[in-house]
């Protein structure tokens, strides 16, 4: 029966490769929820702008709701660029931990390659023995 030695190994290897996926993917959803948001203050801000304002408590209003919006979208950028730093640093470090398992992987793959054609070549061997023993058996007789 094969028994590969690394198993333990590759089990880990699976255990954090899954783990890496996981947080890539909750880096990509956090950075695309905070793209969602800014997107969405874009379009209050450009619907702010278009609307009409009458008086002049009106427009001072409208002046500062725009610049609140205006800091939040400068506030979203900023937190989008460190969201994206982290998400690309989850990304690689989910590649790293894909091309760990597929390298445990090509050893395991190797080592039942060489396990199997030990046992063919055993099986051989006992195939031979009993067909040498049978026929000297059979001259014996």
């Amino acid at each position: 029966m094969f028994k590969f030695r690394l198993q333990t190994v590759l089990d880990l290897r699976l255990i954090a490769l899954d783990e890496a996926e996981r947080l890539y993917v909750l880096a990509k959803s956090k950075r695309e929820s905070a793209q969602a948001d800014h997107d969405g203050v874009q379009r209050i801000l450009a619907q702010a702008k278009q609307q009409s304002r009458t008086s002049f408590q009106d427009r001072i209003d409208s002046l500062a709701y725009t610049d609140r919006l205006q800091d939040e979208s400068r506030a979203l950028l900023s937190t989008i660029g460190v969201l994206e730093a982290e998400e690309d640093q989850a990304f690689a470090a989910w590649m790293e931990a894909k091309k760990e398992v597929k390298t445990i992987e090509k050893l395991r793959t190797k080592a039942l390659e060489e396990y199997q054609l030990d046992e063919t070549r055993r099986e051989q061997a006992e195939i031979d023995e009993w067909a040498t023993l049978r026929g000297a058996t059979g001259r014996a007789a």
